[in-house]
């Protein structure tokens, strides 16, 4: 796949699933529930990270290299996400998904599981010689 049109299909799936998220699933008590708790402690594990799995994988089926996946890794984690959360605490009341922001553990581990998808997938995937 085209580079420039891996990181666009990925960034577009990405927007489609928190606009789903934001608009079907989060505005009700789910997040709220057991493990979708987001966890404050290390390691940070809660059931958001397998969704940090998953979206490496994607990125690993999708073909976007390591630099690619990393930034946009870091990028979710430090600009999309405190955005998201910041125009929460501005009053806008359309936020359901990312409503507060991850202490900076929290986002480090959320990227660092993003890339563990990543790699996994990829070790998995790559033929054997």
């Amino acid at each position: 796949m085209n580079p420039i049109l891996g990181v666009v299909t990925y960034v577009g799936l990405y927007r489609i699933y928190v606009e789903f998220l934001n608009r079907k699933g989060m505005n009700t008590d789910f997040k709220r529930k057991g493990g979708w708790v987001k966890s404050l402690t290390f390691p940070y594990w809660d059931n958001w990270a397998w969704t940090h799995l998953i979206w490496g994988a994607i990125g690993g089926v999708m073909g976007l290299n390591l630099a690619t996946m990393t930034t946009l890794s870091i990028l979710n984690e430090f600009m999309y996400e405190p955005s998201r959360c910041q125009r929460y605490a501005a009053g806008d009341k359309s936020i359901y998904y990312a409503q507060y922001c991850d202490p900076f553990g929290h986002k480090v581990a959320d990227a660092t599981y993003t890339m563990i998808g990543y790699s996994l997938f990829n070790a998995l995937h790559t033929p054997k010689s």
